[in-house]
């Protein structure tokens, strides 16, 4: 889509500001591993994808899924640092998650490296921002934290402010700033308020 010039131009002329992209990974072999064709194609690490997002001052909305075959803890350090060079406007750092009757929910099944006795969506102890599974490079513990702690840092206030400072993007206008603004001040809270809460607990939905 980013190399159709004529498209990236009709979409910021129609009032298209932000995009949600679903980059998954920057590890080649974790894309390789899901059959991520798509995001294979030409592999670069999106950078000059990306850069034509911002020529046009699309504000970019970035989700990761961690926990891949492929995927170490140092796969999430280099995927924080990668969405903060690219000071992205919203970043989701998610815990892969074997969705039922998926073949990857067989494959784990198969190896015999699924927790909570294999059906986490109805499991009593299952917590949001938890492994359902053993991860192949590292621990269930490391990859929790991993993405905790890869959230915590990109929207602390410090990263918050430093992303900011995008002026083809993040402060293009004071309309995209306090987009940005609201979108990060809702997100650092939320990083902290729905880590561990038991799946479906609505005891503080007020």
């Amino acid at each position: 889509m980013a190399h159709d010039l004529e498209l990236m131009r009709l979409m910021a002329k129609s009032g298209c500001i932000g995009h949600l992209i679903g980059i998954e990974s920057i590890n080649e072999d974790s894309l390789r591993s899901m059959k991520k064709v798509s995001n294979l194609s030409k592999f670069n690490h999106y950078r000059k994808e990306l850069e034509i997002l911002r020529d046009f001052g699309i504000q970019i909305w970035a989700a990761f899924t961690l926990g891949h075959e492929y995927d170490t803890a140092e796969t999430i350090t280099r995927t924080l640092e990668f969405s903060l060079e690219h000071k992205f406007g919203i970043a989701d750092f998610n815990v892969l998650l074997p969705y039922p009757n998926t073949p990857l929910y067989h494959k784990l099944a198969g190896e015999g490296r699924l927790l909570f006795d294999g059906k986490w969506w109805i499991h009593p102890d299952f917590q949001l921002g938890h492994a359902a599974f053993r991860p192949y490079r590292m621990s269930p513990e490391d990859l929790e934290k991993g993405c905790f702690d890869a959230r915590k840092k990109f929207y602390s206030f410090s990263s918050i402010i430093d992303r900011a400072f995008d002026l083809k993007t993040n402060m293009k206008s004071a309309f995209r700033f306090k987009i940005f603004l609201m979108s990060n001040y809702l997100h650092h809270y939320d990083t902290i308020k729905k880590q561990d809460i038991l799946l479906g607990d609505t005891s503080d939905a007020a």
